[in-house]
């Protein structure tokens, strides 16, 4: 595609409402059989979230206790909670005698995060047993183990604990029951369980098999008819917020969601008109071949409605070929049909940091955070762009925002810093010291967090300003990397 063809589409781009026509062609290479998809099972009642961390309040308000999860998801979600930080849960969410406020709900909300939300379901009883499903083909012996686990951060005592047996691995988290089977290993179940699927699940299990993301998704739900012999909840988590699903990705989402309410959808043919446009500009987008998504969809374009899924692939296309200020306006179109899809501006924004630096990518942020205010994505990496452009007041704001939604730790190592560099040591020894308190107090800090240099910055704070024994506490935090913290008390106390 030349600049010329660009150009001369522009009218076009910046037009209201613009919509692909359904009319292209695409089909999955694999599908159910409707023979193998028995009549009896149903994963009603469906619950749909955002964030996965949203189904700790939503298990505890449907009065669920001592289940079975089946956990579809590319993270385990059982990152460690300190135990007061439980106890806060369980007054929120276990109140004698009721169920929770939403209020409550909310609160205790906050107090979670999409990686350990399992965790805290697990010790408030709400779960008894877990079987992860993870979306990759690995599990033939027992010596997967070590590398698998420790590739999810999991300590070296955890891995220890664990077995191979019957195509699983088998342990406790915690005295947690933790089973971490494939697709296709998953064992049979006697009794009903509660399903929890991550839309993340897909793309990866897709890249495992070779095949195209509705595929993966009917593979899934063959897998599951065959073992399950009742499901009493399902909760889908779409999880684009938080960057754990590429925007482009949402409509597998919302495949997996209708084939849960009709698992006869996936034995049609051909696949539902949407579905074949967007698995069709999949794969052009994964082949690399932009113009020729190009070609095939503009012409296509029609005012009546918007399918913001696939303005998002458009936006994608258009930033590969370097034609940024036309992804932009696509990439707010997209948004503006859809608020769940303004994360395709960050995602956007991310990739030009990277690539052509922080006057390219800061509009694309702007935008998205200006059309969806609530959004958490992608503050942090714009806060550090800011920072080393000197823009520290700036920098802070999206640091604080970053705080918000993941807590002072690690947030506040880096809002230390940036005070720093602003000269001001008394908000930078504030905000390191709460960051140090929140390290101390969790039990696996480094779980999802490796930036020892920034922890080394505070280290040199403290010794630069007479507090010796405050330095030596972030030495040993940082020694114990990989281990289940054990905070080791201060001589002086």
């Amino acid at each position: 595609m030349t600049g010329d063809r660009i150009r001369l589409r522009r009218p076009q781009l910046a037009a209201l409402g613009l919509v692909l026509l359904a009319t292209l062609a695409g089909a999955i290479a694999w599908r159910v059989g409707k023979e193998e998809l028995p009549d009896t099972l149903s994963f009603e009642p469906i619950a749909v979230v955002e964030n996965h961390r949203r189904a700790l309040a939503h298990w505890a308000a449907r009065g669920l206790r001592r289940r079975t999860l089946v956990h579809l998801d590319s993270h385990d979600d059982l990152k460690r909670i300190p135990e007061a930080r439980i106890l806060v849960l369980k007054r929120l969410l276990l109140p004698p005698g009721g169920q929770p406020s939403q209020a409550a709900a909310d609160q205790a909300t906050t107090q979670v995060e999409d990686g350990n939300f399992l965790y805290a379901a697990a010790k408030l009883g709400i779960i008894d047993t877990v079987y992860w499903v993870v979306p990759v083909r690995l599990f033939t012996d027992q010596e997967q183990l070590p590398a698998f686990l420790h590739h999810h951060n999991f300590s070296a005592e955890d891995i220890a604990g664990f077995r191979y047996r019957d195509g699983c691995f088998h342990g406790r988290i915690d005295e947690i029951p933790l089973n971490i089977c494939g697709i296709e290993t998953l064992p049979s179940f006697r009794e009903s369980v509660l399903l929890s699927i991550d839309v993340d699940f897909f793309p990866t299990l897709a890249d495992s098999y070779g095949e195209w993301p509705a595929a993966a998704v009917g593979r899934a739900l063959q897998a599951l008819a065959g073992r399950l012999r009742g499901v009493e909840h399902t909760l889908v988590a779409y999880s684009v917020d938080g960057g754990h699903l590429k925007t482009r990705h949402r409509w597998v989402g919302d495949l997996l969601v209708e084939a849960l309410r009709n698992p006869w959808l996936l034995a049609e043919q051909p696949l539902p008109a949407r579905y074949a446009v967007l698995q069709q500009a999949e794969r052009l987008c994964v082949m690399g071949r932009h113009e020729a998504l190009l070609d095939e969809v503009l012409p296509r374009l029609s005012p009546e409605t918007a399918e913001p899924a696939l303005l998002t692939y458009l936006a994608g296309s258009l930033a590969e070929l370097d034609a940024d200020a036309h992804a932009y306006l696509f990439a707010e179109q997209a948004c503006l049909a859809n608020r769940s899809y303004c994360y395709g501006l960050c995602e956007l924004a991310c990739s030009l940091l990277g690539t052509k630096g922080l006057a390219a990518a800061e509009r694309f942020f702007q935008r998205a955070y200006q059309l969806h205010p609530g959004m958490a994505h992608g503050q942090f990496r714009l806060a550090r762009a800011l920072q080393e452009a000197g823009r520290l007041e700036e920098a802070v704001r999206y640091f604080g925002i970053f705080r918000e939604r993941y807590g002072p730790f690690p947030a506040d190592f880096y809002l230390g810093r940036a005070h720093l560099l602003a000269g001001d040591t008394t908000r930078a020894r504030a905000a390191f010291d709460s960051a140090r308190q929140a390290l101390l107090a969790s039990v696996n800090p480094w779980s999802e967090f490796g930036d020892a240099g920034i922890v080394q910055e505070a280290i040199r704070f403290y010794e630069e300003h007479g507090s010796p024994e405050l330095a030596q506490e972030l030495r040993f935090a940082l020694e114990v990397r990989g281990q289940l913290f054990r905070p080791r008390p201060h001589p002086e106390h």
